[in-house]
């Protein structure tokens, strides 16, 4: 599969980031996808968080880019290109998805539990006092 590109989308509450739970994986997610075709990061974090989490998302920023090792395909890496959002709605799964629920975590999470780039992000999070 080689290298790829995904947005993430961390919608921030009270300093815990939202995080997606998703079907046959252990490690909580961030919400957001791959961007398609001619797409900008934006209208991909739009159409990732519509499709997700079944609202929209607003007011983004590019807080981020991080790169590391995919869970998948340890030799090949995955861009995390991350973006504050916040959420127009209530996050809630679609029926049938792969996202099965969402979890609000903060600063006391334990991070070895994230995906390489995830735990980057959320080291990040934390150190930049956002969480």
């Amino acid at each position: 599969m080689g290298n790829i590109v995904k947005v993430a989308v961390l919608p921030i509450v009270d300093k815990r980031v939202l995080m997606c739970r998703k079907l046959g994986v252990d490690a909580l997610i961030n919400l957001g996808g791959k961007v398609e075709n001619e797409e900008t990061d934006e209208q991909c974090a739009e159409r990732e968080t519509l499709e997700e989490a079944q609202c929209g998302v607003k007011d983004l920023v590019h807080y981020t880019t991080v790169t590391a090792p995919r869970v998948d395909e340890p030799s090949s890496t995955i861009e995390l290109r991350c973006y504050f959002g916040q959420l127009d709605g209530t996050p809630k799964p679609r029926e049938g998805d792969k996202i099965i629920g969402f979890e609000y975590i903060d600063r006391t999470y334990n991070a070895s539990k994230l995906p390489p780039a995830m735990r980057k992000v959320f080291e990040k999070l934390v150190s930049d006092g956002h969480l």
